[in-house]
């Protein structure tokens, strides 16, 4: 009965866009999705939908589009796996997705904050199901970073900050991560102490490059590496 009902609303939300979906055509849609200690998550959506225009993610993870229509969509179970069956969206839409951790209000989805995003790029037509790799959500850190002057105030600091995105972009077909990193720096001198707060997932590292000078002069460079381990870190660079 859920099913029925279920694939009777896709319908219904299809009819508003006609165009968008191949006339009596179906796809299965599978993963089985995994934390970063291989145990199975429960309750993570899972949507295959077409976007209105190509994917770019903005400065603090948010994915600059948007879905144009949900064609299928499901909930992990307690194995951590998900099946659906879908529409099937049109050959000309080139950006379908289909989104681990999905978040979408005017399609009621709603993403687990603790664990970050994957979103699938499918380029080619889907022919046949679509069967999606393993995927592993990492837990997403919040991490503290400050830096504090306790030199000279005729010395400057340019910095760059180097770490993972907690929303990556796959290619689905060569399995390429292609929006993986992130850069945040400073191309003005730093003359003053600063703080920030970014998203980074569990597991992987902040890497801060640095260079201080005091006038023209050079009086030091070097890099950095942080370990996130928590759900919580900070960390402190002096100069």
């Amino acid at each position: 009965m859920k099913d029925s009902y279920f694939i009777l609303f896709l319908i219904v939300l299809s009819s508003c866009e006609p165009d968008l979906v191949e006339d009596n055509r179906r796809t299965i849609v599978e993963v089985k999705i995994t934390d970063s200690e291989q145990e199975a998550l429960p309750n993570i959506n899972v949507a295959y939908g077409v976007s209105e225009r190509e994917i770019f993610i903005q400065d603090g993870d948010q994915i600059n589009q948007r879905f144009q229509a949900v064609l299928g969509q499901d909930i992990s179970n307690t194995s951590g796996d998900v099946s659906f069956i879908s529409l099937v969206a049109k050959p000309q839409f080139n950006t379908q997705l289909i989104i681990i951790n999905a978040e979408s209000p005017f399609f009621n989805l709603v993403e687990n904050p603790t664990y970050e995003k994957i979103i699938y790029k499918l380029n080619d037509a889907v022919d046949g199901s679509i069967r999606l790799p393993e995927t592993t959500l990492r837990k997403k850190a919040t991490v503290g970073f400050s830096i504090e002057r306790l030199s000279a105030a005729n010395t400057t600091l340019f910095y760059d900050l180097s770490f993972k995105r907690t929303t990556t972009v796959v290619d689905f077909s060569s399995g390429e991560r292609l929006e993986d990193d992130r850069s945040f720096g400073e191309l003005t001198p730093t003359i003053a102490s600063d703080s920030r707060t970014l998203q980074i997932p569990q597991g992987t590292s902040l890497l801060l490059t640095y260079s201080i000078f005091n006038g023209q002069e050079l009086l030091e460079q070097g890099s950095e590496e942080y370990l996130i381990n928590e759900s919580t870190e900070n960390f402190e660079f002096n100069f």
